[in-house]
């Protein structure tokens, strides 16, 4: 997946953008913009990635992606010629409501929420269900109203429950604007299925791979197959939770040749066993 850049579709004449579309999800490529991007996902389900977190979604898909993190939405629903996702999208700036805003008292989780939001977050269906109208509406109102209901929106969010999508070694990359460190996340999560050796992802880079590994590990603090390792354990995630297919089958699909070795990095990284997660998963669900 190569990720493209947008750049601020803000007008200047206003601080926020906010759009209401009927489009077709699966047709979204990989990509980041500098502002933060919330995106509330009506009447659809399939694959969501965020920075290196593979995971399904739902109907009411409420999720809050911070600047530069690469993002898309990929639809089950590309084989059907009339079907459309409806979703909303509001960009507003890092600087929107300014720096000072965020440092008072009250707005301690607000700013917590932003600080996490580069990492991307995903709200829980009760809180997606509860303000998806007040999304809705947001394109519907003008001026100082807009501004004034998003930061209502935004401190509403901010109180709720949520989880953290991407790790924190995905998004160093992103803050510090490293398009090539980028780029190998995401050739990595493209051919995450099949071996992929050193001097491929060496070669990929234009390095030669003692270079390679001296400018990875700097960039991640981690190797490149402790990074293959996270993004393989995350498509296993969601294949566990998604499919009923046999623990082997999906450490096979998800690039693994030896099962034993799937196992004992799935639980390293998740610390469960593929076979609890899936358990402890699905009885949450």
């Amino acid at each position: 997946m190569e990720t493209s850049l947008m750049q601020n579709r803000t007008q200047l004449s206003t601080s926020l953008f906010t759009n209401y579309d009927e489009i077709k999800t699966s047709n979204e490529k990989l990509h980041s913009h500098p502002q933060y991007e919330l995106v509330f996902t009506i009447g659809d389900e399939g694959t969501r990635f965020v920075g290196d977190n593979v995971s399904s979604f739902f109907c009411n898909d409420l999720v809050l992606v911070g600047p530069n993190l690469p993002h898309c939405w990929q639809s089950n629903n590309l084989s059907d010629p009339i079907f459309n996702t409806r979703e909303v999208k509001v960009h507003f700036d890092q600087s929107f409501f300014g720096k000072e805003f965020y440092e008072m008292p009250e707005m301690k989780k607000v700013k917590n929420l932003l600080l996490l939001a580069q990492r991307g977050v995903v709200f829980s269906n009760e809180t997606a269900a509860k303000m998806g109208n007040k999304i809705m509406q947001l394109s519907g109102k003008s001026n100082w109203l807009r501004v004034i209901e998003l930061l209502s929106i935004i401190c509403e969010l901010a109180e709720s429950d949520f989880n953290v999508l991407a790790s924190e070694t995905y998004t160093k990359s992103c803050k510090s604007g490293d398009d090539k460190l980028s780029n190998i996340y995401n050739y990595l999560m493209e051919n995450h299925q099949r071996d992929i050796n050193l001097k491929e992802i060496a070669d990929f880079s234009n390095m030669n791979t003692t270079a390679f590994c001296r400018y990875f590990k700097k960039a991640t603090s981690k190797t490149f197959s402790d990074i293959l390792n996270i993004i393989r354990v995350g498509f296993a995630c969601k294949k566990l939770l998604d499919t009923k297919l046999s623990i082997s089958e999906i450490g096979y699909s998800c690039g693994y040749q030896n099962i034993t070795y799937f196992n004992r990095q799935f639980k390293d990284i998740k610390k469960l066993t593929p076979t609890r997660y899936r358990l402890q998963y699905n009885n949450c669900a």
